[in-house]
């Protein structure tokens, strides 16, 4: 899934989740394709604008730091939100 306009800030943390934990589905890596295509512009810069080379800097931290974010996300059995989130600007903020 792509980011949309139509998407609500407290919809986007859930859809994130669930595709990196169900990393491989539909295909090879569609949830860490996913967490790009929301990825800011800090993190696209930082990877020069490549998916490839962030993919597999998600794998190695994975692999390396297995209770790292992406450790946890792409091999945990569950997750879970422990607070609303805090909108940044208010209800009306992002």
């Amino acid at each position: 899934k792509e980011p949309s306009p139509s998407l609500k800030p407290e919809e986007i943390v859930p859809l994130i989740m669930r595709a990196l934990q169900n990393n491989n589905e539909p295909e090879k890596d569609a949830g860490l394709k996913t967490a790009w295509e929301f990825s800011t512009d800090t993190t696209k810069w930082v990877f020069k604008n490549n998916v490839t080379d962030f993919i597999e800097s998600c794998h190695e931290t994975a692999d390396l730091f297995p209770t790292s974010f992406y450790g946890v996300s792409m091999n945990g059995r569950s997750w879970e939100l422990e607070t609303e989130l805090n909108r940044v600007g208010g209800d009306n903020g992002w």
